[in-house]
């Protein structure tokens, strides 16, 4: 016979079900601090100019933020007052600390400020990117399996993209993967075309996939160059040219790599270019909580922000990359697609059931045509 509701056994098995919500939770109100942290920091204590000690802490406001915490916010939320204040003067005091600390740190020295001359923000940018590359390569590939599930799905959604556009490019010789990082992308494509060259500025990201490449080594190369300065590569000697996860828009000198792209394709090549985009449903309000893809876009400066490091970046509109693309001659874009939407505005834990992702997936496909998501990515060829 079953024991009645309210034993032991039973009261485990409802405490096991809360333990795991808790498991959740808890974890997120830390990240929603961290958030808090980050946002004033990159919103005001660096917006200031190199020469202008910010003024972190403001008595008059946070007495008045913590009034208002304890007279309202606390009752309508059926918090006891004096425990809600303890808790919000606690993050104010560890935020305005936090905030000191990057203020005096050489951290803030890597970020661009107001009143750096153009030169020194690209030299700073640019930096950026090779530290980061050298930090991120020996884990690169490991971390993006355990990324962030919004950033999961984009992988998802664009591997489905770039294996169906590779196998209708043209004799199917060689395919270029530029900005290949260490390689996760033309390791793929070894299935598609006979050769398969990945080219990344950075030497780190480079010695990776080499590393990485195995057996393939024979039908792939590697090659660490600046696609600042175009393609490098015999004119009408490739099938396929890929960029994933908004690597074009990394590029200062776009149109410069596009006319590169146009004059390596053979006839009825195929390309696929990812790019961050300018239209995002989440780039229209402020959202309060920490977003879900790996990279986030800081709109004071726009620079991406990966891993605590700014890099160049830039982003657009599907009017603007058509100019761009047509504008160069040659090249004829067939497909457009925009990825996520809906997941790029959830957090994390919201995306944790198979369920809710599966739900999430299929409603950011049929949102696509919107141009809304994060991402903008192109497929066509050329003509």
């Amino acid at each position: 016979m079953s024991k009645p509701i309210g034993t032991p056994a039973a009261l485990e098995v409802d405490l096991s079900s809360v333990r795991k919500k808790l498991d959740i939770i808890d974890p997120f109100i830390l990240a929603l601090i961290a958030h808090r942290n980050n946002v004033v920091v990159r919103d005001v204590a660096l917006v200031k100019s190199r020469d202008a000690r910010p003024q972190i802490v403001q008595l008059e406001r946070e007495n008045q933020q913590m009034e208002y915490t304890r007279s309202v916010i606390a009752p309508a939320l059926g918090l006891n007052p004096f425990f809600a204040g303890q808790i919000h003067y606690s993050i104010i005091r560890e935020s305005c600390k936090f905030q000191d600390e990057m203020v005096q740190s050489q951290s803030c020295s890597s970020l661009p400020l107001n009143g750096d001359a153009p030169d020194v923000v690209a030299r700073k940018l640019r930096e950026n990117l090779l530290e980061l590359t050298k930090t991120a390569a020996p884990t690169y590939d490991a971390d993006y399996d355990k990324a962030s599930l919004a950033t999961q799905m984009l992988n998802a959604y664009e591997r489905e993209i770039i294996v169906r556009t590779a196998n209708g490019a043209g004799e199917a010789k060689k395919a270029y993967d530029l900005g290949c990082a260490t390689g996760r992308i033309a390791r793929q494509l070894i299935s598609c075309f006979e050769a398969v060259v990945g080219i990344d500025v950075s030497p780190d990201m480079i010695a990776q996939a080499e590393e990485l490449a195995g057996g393939q080594s024979s039908r792939m190369a590697y090659l660490c160059e600046d696609l600042e300065s175009g393609l490098n590569a015999e004119e009408r000697s490739a099938d396929y040219v890929v960029m994933n996860m908004g690597t074009a828009s990394d590029i200062r000198k776009i149109e410069e790599l596009l006319r590169s792209i146009r004059d390596v394709l053979r006839k009825d090549g195929r390309f696929y270019l990812s790019f961050y985009n300018a239209g995002a449903v989440m780039y229209q309000a402020f959202i309060p909580w920490p977003l879900p893809l790996a990279a986030s876009y800081n709109h004071v400066f726009n620079y991406l922000n990966v891993g605590g490091y700014a890099i160049y970046a830039k982003r657009y509109t599907k009017a603007e990359l058509e100019d761009l693309i047509c504008g160069v001659g040659g090249l004829s874009p067939t497909e457009w697609y925009s990825y996520p939407t809906i997941a790029s505005l959830l957090p994390n834990e919201a995306l944790a059931s198979a369920e809710v992702r599966q739900i999430v997936r299929l409603a950011d496909e049929m949102l696509s045509p919107k141009m809304e998501g994060a991402y903008i990515m192109v497929a066509g060829q050329k003509t």
